[in-house]
């Protein structure tokens, strides 16, 4: 236990803590931190949030049939507003237009432009921008078996399991779920440089685990005493916990930082919505997904400390520990960031593809760190 907390403090220098805290704090600043400012982004996602939230706070987690209607009716009434609208101002009694209809369904020109420019950026009004996303609802929801099936059909067509998907999910209602895209596509795009920190994170302070020892000439001292040549798997402990550590802190700083979002509303609702532009294997809610996509970066970021304890414990020297960490960061982000991270269980890939690269990850990982073992077991005899 001493020679372990030993190796974690040499992990946790504190030059090395703080090259992670400026890293960590320079990818928030430059990448992550547009995603919290700037949610909803803009219009008409804006109102399309307000509205998803009408939504639930009016028929709850699905939208039957019934409900369907009775949102269709709030539809009508606010295109009757908006017609009384056009018809008392003077711009659309000179242009001719009297409903909203008129407006959408005219060809574009000059004219009409400025007609709709004057409703959409000089009023703001939000009943147009509300009716827009009530339109695309609508017509989301009407056609949710036509649209479910043509989504991953091109360039290649669908697979009998993922058609068998699909109708399972239309026959249990899955695609009642009222959850908004966009909210998933900024969890996801968030998680994402989340998974990119934890990457660096983990390389960063692993990679020196092992090669420091060897450059510092303390590797034969250390297999001269019985608790020295038990150093290696020492050192490969420590590099799990400090990853546990890393990962754990920076999930947990992630997590409290998208509370702030105010996405709460959406966590009991199912992803698999008509108003989503991806299917998934699983039909998991919205906290569910979220529970998944945090496993999968812990698996990811131990399968880095692993491979990353591994280059260290063969490199001959620091030059070639960097050009090896760096090519390995780029194919765990090349394989993760869209496969693992961006299209969680999404029924764009098969269904085992997913956690079958995880485990081979993790697997590769530890069965080069035995080889590894043995032969200094063996050059030990």
């Amino acid at each position: 236990m001493v020679v372990l907390l030993y190796e974690l403090k040499k992990i946790f220098q504190p030059k090395m803590l703080l090259l992670f805290l400026l890293i960590n704090l320079f990818i928030y600043q430059l990448f992550i931190s547009f995603y919290f400012e700037y949610f909803p982004n803009g219009r008409p996602e804006l109102d399309y949030y307000r509205i998803s939230e009408q939504m639930v706070n009016n028929y709850g987690v699905e939208m039957d049939e019934e409900e369907f209607e009775h949102f269709k009716r709030q539809y009508t009434a606010q295109i009757e507003e908006a017609d009384r609208f056009m018809q008392a101002d003077p711009r659309f009694k000179e242009a001719g237009i009297a409903n909203y209809d008129a407006l959408i369904n005219l060809d574009s020109n000059k004219n009409i432009d400025a007609l709709r420019n004057y409703l959409f950026f000089e009023l703001k009004s939000e009943m147009m921008y509300e009716l827009q996303v009530r339109t695309g609802l609508i017509k989301s929801y009407e056609n949710v078996s036509e649209n479910r099936f043509r989504l991953y059909s091109y360039p290649e067509q669908l697979s009998n399991a993922q058609k068998t998907r699909i109708q399972q999910l239309l026959d249990v209602n899955a695609f009642n779920s009222p959850f908004p895209y966009f909210v998933l596509e900024n969890y996801n795009e968030l998680i994402k440089y989340v998974l990119v920190l934890a990457l660096l994170s983990v390389m960063l302070m692993v990679s020196p685990i092992y090669i420091r020892d060897k450059k510092n000439g303390v590797y034969q001292l250390q297999y001269s005493s019985r608790q020295g040549r038990k150093i290696f798997s020492t050192k490969l402990l420590a590099s799990l916990l400090a990853a546990t550590m890393l990962i754990t802190a920076q999930a947990g700083t992630f997590l409290l930082l998208y509370r702030q979002q105010g996405t709460q509303i959406f966590y009991q609702l199912g992803i698999n919505s008509f108003g989503n532009n991806h299917i998934f294997w699983l039909d998991p809610t919205f906290a569910q997904y979220i529970a998944l996509s945090l496993i999968a970066l812990y698996a990811a970021a131990l399968a880095a400390a692993l491979l990353s304890a591994f280059i260290s414990s063969i490199a001959p020297n620091y030059i070639t520990l960097a050009g090896a960490q760096v090519l390995l960061g780029i194919v765990l982000l090349g394989l993760l960031l869209d496969l693992l991270i961006k299209n969680l269980t999404a029924l764009r890939y098969p269904v085992y593809v997913q956690p079958l690269l995880h485990i081979s990850l993790i697997v590769a990982g530890v069965a080069l760190l035995l080889w590894k073992r043995r032969r200094e077991q063996h050059a030990d005899r």
